[in-house]
C-alpha cells in the first residue's frame, strides 16, 4: 500500500468535540435527505517547521459559495479556527479531513434557507508516501449535464451521487476511476478530480464550465508558471487525450497523480512522465522551503491564537456514548454514589422505580438521554455520566433540558470528564434542536458547592435564580 488512512478518535460536531463513533445526525436530517450537505476535502502534510494545510482559505471560501447555491450562509463560527483545533485534538501531523457545512433542520421542507447551518470536521491519519501510484482510467457512459442545469461547481454532496454511480460502473470494468464527459462528448473531469494531459512539453486542461472549480488544480496551475510550463485551457476531445504524452489528474486526496491508461490506451511515457516528475518535485519544495514564494498563497499553518483544547493525558484518554441497557447497573450505581455525596454520607437505596426511569430515558424514541464516559482502553467501565430530561414550557416556546444528574467517579476526577460530558450533551441537544438547558444545583451545605457552581459557569451556563421544590406525599 502507498497510502494507509486510519480515523481519527474525536469528530466535531455542531459546537462540540464528540467520539468520533458517537457523532450522529438526525434521521430526519434535511442534508441525509436531501444531499444538501456541502463539504471540502483538505490535506495536512508534515513539513520542516510544523504541519501545514494546502488552501486552507480557498477551501473555506468555495464551501461559502456552494452554501449560497442552496440559500444558505456560513456558520457564525470560525471555521478556520476549528479545523486547527481538530488537528490539535486529534494530534495530527500528516492527515486528511473533511468539513461538512450543512441546514439543521427536518426533512418535511424542501427549501432548507430558513435552517441555521451547522459545521462538521472529521479526519483520518494519513501514512505513507506521499505521491500515489499511477491509475487507471475508464470512460463512463454517465454524462455530466450543460452549463445552468445543475450545480455543476457548487461543491454539495447531492451532486456526488452521479459521481459514485460512475465510479461504480467503472470499478466493475476493472478500472480504477471514471473519466466524465460533457454532453457533447468532450472531456470534463475525472470523478472527484480534474485532469491534466501532456502534449509536446504543454499541459492542456479543460475549462471549467460544468466541473468542480478544483482547489488542487489551481494549486498546480500555479506551480506550473512558476515553472514556466506552458499553459492550455482549451476543450479537449477524447481522441486528444488519447493522444497525450503523459496525463494525470490533480485532486485534494490524489494531490497530483499520473495515469497510466485510459480505457486500453497506454500513455507512451513512462508513467509518471518528466512533466508530472517536475511538477511533484516543484510540490515537494513547495512543502520543504519555508522561504517559497507560493508559500504564502497556499499554506497555512497554525496559528498562535488557536485554543488548544484541554485533553486528557494519552495514558488517560476517555470516550463519551450514549448508554445503553447493559450499562443499566452501573449508572444506577454511579447514581447512587452522587447521592449519598449530595447527602454527606447518607446511604442512598434507588429502588426498581429508578431503574425503571432509567431504561425510559435510555429509549430511543422518548426524550431525553444518558450519557457516559469511559476509559478508551476500557470502554464497558463508566467513570462518569450525564442525565438529561427533556422537557416542554410555554415559556420556553417548545422542548428544553435538564440536567438531573452529572457524576464523575473520585478517582478519576481532575481528567477534564465532566467536560467531555457536556460537550456531549451540548451536541445532542443542537441535534435534537433543544435551545435551552437548566441544571439544579446542590443545597448549600454540599461541600463542593462552590466548585460545582464554577464548573458550570466555566462552561457557559448562567444563573437564573432560586429553584423552589415541593413534594406530594403519597396518599
Amino acid at each position: 500500500m502507498y497510502v494507509t488512512l486510519s480515523p481519527c478518535p474525536w469528530t466535531y460536531v455542531d459546537g462540540a468535540f464528540v467520539a468520533a463513533k458517537q457523532a450522529m445526525l438526525p434521521v430526519d436530517s434535511h442534508a441525509l435527505h436531501f444531499g444538501t450537505a456541502a463539504f471540502e476535502s483538505i490535506r495536512l502534510y508534515r513539513t520542516l517547521g510544523e504541519p501545514c494545510i494546502i488552501g486552507l482559505q480557498q477551501h473555506l471560501e468555495r464551501m461559502r459559495l456552494s452554501l449560497l447555491a442552496l440559500g444558505l450562509q456560513m456558520p457564525h463560527q470560525d471555521a478556520s479556527e476549528i479545523v486547527w483545533q481538530s488537528v490539535i485534538r486529534n494530534k495530527m501531523e500528516e492527515g486528511y479531513l473533511r468539513i461538512l457545512a450543512y441546514p439543521v433542520g427536518d426533512c418535511l421542507r424542501l427549501d432548507p434557507s430558513s435552517y441555521r447551518t451547522a459545521l462538521m470536521v472529521l479526519g483520518w491519519y494519513v501514512q505513507g508516501e506521499r505521491f500515489l501510484p499511477p491509475l487507471t482510467l475508464g470512460i463512463t457512459h454517465l454524462r455530466r449535464s450543460q452549463a445552468g442545469s445543475t450545480l455543476g461547481k457548487a461543491k454539495i454532496t447531492g451532486k456526488y451521487a452521479i459521481d459514485a454511480s460512475a465510479h461504480s460502473f467503472v470499478r466493475a470494468q476493472g478500472f480504477d476511476d471514471a473519466l466524465m464527459l460533457h454532453e457533447d462528448g468532450t472531456v470534463c473531469e475525472v470523478t472527484g478530480a480534474n485532469l491534466f494531459i501532456v502534449r509536446e512539453g504543454a499541459l492542456l486542461t479543460p475549462p471549467i464550465t460544468q466541473s468542480i472549480d478544483g482547489i488542487t488544480r489551481h494549486l498546480f496551475l500555479d506551480l506550473a508558471r512558476h515553472l514556466k510550463i506552458p499553459i492550455h485551457i482549451v476543450p479537449l476531445s477524447v481522441e486528444e487525450v488519447w493522444a497525450a504524452d503523459e496525463m494525470f489528474i490533480t485532486g485534494t486526496f490524489h494531490g497530483i497523480r499520473p495515469v497510466a491508461s485510459m480505457g486500453s490506451r497506454l500513455f507512451r511515457e513512462c508513467t509518471p512522465g518528466p512533466v508530472t516528475r517536475q511538477l511533484q518535485k516543484r510540490f515537494e519544495l513547495l512543502l520543504e522551503d519555508i522561504e517559497d514564494p507560493l508559500g504564502l498563497v497556499w499554506l497555512s499553518k497554525l496559528p498562535t491564537s488557536t485554543q488548544v483544547p484541554k485533553l486528557p493525558s494519552p495514558s488517560k484518554a476517555y470516550g463519551v456514548r450514549l448508554a445503553n441497557a447493559k450499562d443499566v447497573p452501573q449508572v444506577i450505581a454511579g447514581i447512587n454514589s452522587l447521592l449519598k455525596e449530595l447527602s454527606l454520607g447518607k446511604a442512598a437505596d434507588l429502588n426498581s422505580k429508578a431503574i425503571e426511569t432509567c431504561h425510559h430515558l435510555l429509549d430511543p424514541q422518548k426524550p431525553g438521554t444518558v450519557v457516559v464516559s469511559y476509559p478508551l482502553d476500557a470502554p464497558d467501565t463508566i467513570v462518569g455520566l450525564l442525565t438529561l430530561c427533556v422537557q416542554e414550557a410555554i415559556r420556553t416556546e417548545g422542548n428544553y433540558g435538564i440536567i438531573s444528574e452529572l457524576w464523575v467517579h473520585p478517582e478519576y476526577r481532575s481528567q477534564s470528564i465532566g467536560t467531555i460530558l457536556i460537550e456531549a450533551v451540548l451536541s445532542y441537544c443542537r441535534n435534537q434542536d433543544i435551545r435551552r438547558i437548566e441544571v439544579g444545583l446542590p443545597n448549600q451545605a454540599f461541600a463542593e458547592l462552590d466548585r460545582t457552581h464554577r464548573f458550570y459557569k466555566a462552561h457557559g451556563f448562567q444563573e437564573i435564580g432560586l429553584r423552589m421544590r415541593y413534594i406530594l406525599e403519597e396518599a
